[in-house]
């Protein structure tokens, strides 16, 4: 009997090891397959609204509904939000000289600047200004008022570094804006001109942009020269001048007057956060734990001589998006759950949190009822067993617990991470965030963040990790 009793246990520890290695193994599987899939060219880079976004959404909620997670948005567990998609200006240049008035062409003469305003001046002087420091600049600022500055986006090459790095256009545009500036016409290189005009007509303006109140356009050299010659000066012999003095020159072109008008129509489409609930197994629990991922990358790199120009972005984020699903799997198949746990993957992170901020400003559960929210931003490169937790705000009795949580395949670290995530709008509601990260590399934004160098291994014991995390003493 006694022997049979050795046989019965030997055979229950076989069943409960090869069980859990079979989960380890099914984590390890899955976890690939979804890094794989959205970090895949045919994603390519699933920046907003483009066709890779609308993939990666789709995916993810195919997941949601086969988890049987409830979709408290009422709309596929899409949250949608505004996103700015693109701006398309319009705009007209004329410089009269006496009773003639001469017209430039935007890309030709001039382009608009990404962070020019939206309005019209009319018949204004222009101020030449040099490129001096900002002692110098604020000294002559008495002369901006009602005037359109002219003034260098840099510093010609040929100058001293040192003073080139003591001027800033966006000093200028501050000075310009507080001192009744009408606008500034900002003079770029020759090769500085041909790209800014490539980035007018591809770029995607980002919502992050900020707007300044004054109309910013970038003029060519050649632009710069005519308008010169009609004030009857040489643009070599002043930028001599100019050079000679350090860049501290200013000079009012009286021969000449602008008429600018510069329109922008904001073109914006749905962007979205996808958001699935798990309920708790209790009737009465109202607690809910947060657990969030930003799945938006961005678009492929333009840069001639590079064959592979997608940034598929597998750590960032795709890691931590499939670490996401990943936890929700497990806890869908817990038969004990005390809290609610909402998984949230936000859109548009890269471009300035704007899914993050979105859903705090527009709630779809109460934020007093959220204890934690854990933010899973870049956890696929795990380097010397260690992760990284940032703890906001700071919380030593938090991180002591944090310590106790059983972690045998790597030491953790604390606050040694910190960059824009969207862990920081749910912080700023008050809410106790939990940054979780396997760090930075020099493949982050790049082309190199491909799904090869991800570390699964690793990515196995933090997910095992957060598990044990979410159902610890901690939450309760």
């Amino acid at each position: 009997m006694k022997f049979l009793k050795i046989i019965l246990l030997i055979l229950t520890l076989i069943f409960i090891f090869s069980c859990q290695n079979s989960q380890q193994d099914s984590t390890y599987y899955m976890l690939q397959k979804h890094v794989r899939y959205l970090a895949s060219d045919r994603l390519s880079g699933r920046f907003p609204l483009t066709k890779g976004d609308f993939l990666a959404r789709n995916y993810i909620d195919s997941i949601y509904k086969n988890l049987d997670l409830s979709d408290i948005t009422k709309n596929h567990f899409q949250q949608e939000f505004d996103f700015l998609q693109d701006i398309k200006p319009r705009s007209k240049f004329e410089i009269r000289i006496k009773n003639q008035m001469i017209y430039l062409k935007r890309k030709k003469d001039f382009t608009i600047f990404l962070k020019s305003g939206d309005v019209k001046v009319s018949n204004t002087k222009a101020l030449l200004v040099g490129y001096g420091d900002n002692i110098y600049l604020r000294r002559i600022s008495r002369y901006f008022k009602d005037k359109l500055i002219i003034g260098y986006f840099f510093p010609p090459k040929t100058v001293d570094k040192k003073l080139r790095k003591e001027y800033h256009w966006r000093n200028l545009i501050k000075l310009a804006e507080f001192y009744g500036a009408k606008g500034i016409l900002f003079v770029a290189p020759e090769d500085k001109f041909e790209r800014l005009k490539s980035i007018e007509e591809n770029h995607p303006y980002s919502q992050q942009i900020k707007r300044y109140k004054i109309p910013l356009l970038t003029i060519s050299r050649k632009t710069l020269k005519r308008i010169l010659n009609f004030n009857q000066l040489n643009s070599d012999s002043l930028e001599q001048i100019i050079k000679e003095q350090n860049g501290h020159f200013f000079r009012e072109l009286t021969l000449t007057s602008f008429n600018l008008s510069i329109s922008l129509k904001f073109i914006y489409k749905k962007a979205a956060n996808i958001i699935g609930l798990l309920k708790p197994t209790g009737l009465d629990e109202r607690d809910i734990i947060l657990i969030g991922a930003h799945y938006d990358h961005l678009l492929p790199k333009k840069k001639k001589g590079i064959q592979d120009s997608i940034r598929n972005g597998a750590d960032d984020n795709a890691s931590g998006v499939a670490l996401l699903l990943e936890l929700a799997r497990a806890f869908a198949k817990t038969p004990e759950r005390k809290f609610y746990i909402l998984f949230a993957c936000f859109g548009a992170e890269e471009s300035g949190l704007i899914g993050s901020t979105y859903f705090v400003k527009n709630p779809i559960v109460d934020l007093r009822r959220i204890r934690f929210m854990i933010n899973l931003d870049m956890v696929g490169r795990m380097r010397k067993n260690t992760v990284y937790i940032r703890c906001n705000p700071p919380n030593s009795k938090i991180q002591d617990q944090l310590k106790k949580i059983k972690s045998p395949g790597f030491a953790v670290l604390f606050n040694k991470i910190d960059a824009l995530t969207d862990a920081i709008p749910f912080f700023k509601q008050g809410i106790q965030t939990l940054w979780i990260s396997t760090g930075f590399h020099e493949d982050q934004h790049q082309v190199t963040d491909e799904s090869d160098k991800i570390n699964f291994e690793g990515m196995v014991e933090i997910h095992h990790y957060i598990y044990r995390l979410v159902n610890s003493k901690l939450f309760f």
